[in-house]
């Protein structure tokens, strides 16, 4: 069985915040592992869906390069630029 899973990058420039996802969007149910960064996880499996991370740009210490996008959580993803 094949376990690789998509993943998705988003950066909300406005917000500061990264949004990483892994696989087909899922109900998750977060929990903060560090300040600002909090793990997505599916609650019957305690898989993991996807990480944020708040105020990316002070964890990231690198001008930023990717592609950012205004998105509202909770809503649907924007189309890749690509």
């Amino acid at each position: 069985m094949d376990a690789r899973k998509d993943v998705n990058l988003l950066y909300d420039s406005k917000a500061d915040v990264c949004y990483l996802s892994f696989g087909e969007p899922t109900p998750s149910i977060c929990e903060e592992v560090d300040k600002g960064v909090l793990v997505r996880l599916k609650p019957e499996t305690g898989e993991v869906t996807g990480i944020t991370i708040i105020d990316f740009s002070k964890f990231a210490n690198v001008p930023l390069t990717v592609p950012t996008h205004d998105w509202i959580p909770g809503e649907s993803a924007p189309a890749s630029d690509s």
